[in-house]
C-alpha cells in the first residue's frame, strides 16, 4: 500500500500490528493482551512478558491514547482560554482565564 507523504511524494504505509495478531503469536486472547497493557497486575509476570516480548517482534505499539478517547467520548486534554487583558481587567478579582477538561 502506498500513501502520498506531505511533500507529494509517495510512500510505503508502515503496518502496525493488531492486538489480535499479538494474541494468535501468543495463544491468548486479545483480552489477555489488553489486560497486558492496562491491568498488568491482573497477570503472572511471566505472562505479561511473554505478551510484551511477542508484542515487540511484531511491532504492535500499544494502546492508542486518541483511539481510546474518541471510544470514550473524551480525551482527558485540559485546555485554557484567557481573555483579553483589557476584558480581564474589568472583572473584580478575575484573572480572566477559564479552564476546560475535554
Amino acid at each position: 500500500m502506498l500513501h502520498v507523504g506531505v511533500n507529494g511524494r509517495k510512500k510505503k504505509a508502515i503496518k502496525r500490528a493488531t492486538i489480535k495478531e499479538v494474541a494468535a503469536e501468543v495463544g491468548v486472547s486479545a483480552a489477555t493482551v489488553s489486560n497486558a497493557y492496562n491491568r498488568p497486575d491482573q497477570l503472572s509476570p511471566q505472562l505479561r512478558e511473554r505478551v510484551f516480548a511477542a508484542a515487540r517482534r511484531l511491532g504492535y505499539a500499544g494502546p492508542d491514547p486518541v483511539a481510546r478517547g474518541l471510544r470514550r467520548g473524551r480525551s482527558g486534554a485540559v485546555g485554557a482560554r484567557r481573555s483579553s487583558e483589557s476584558g480581564s481587567s474589568r472583572r473584580p478579582g478575575g484573572s480572566g482565564t477559564r479552564a476546560l477538561i475535554l
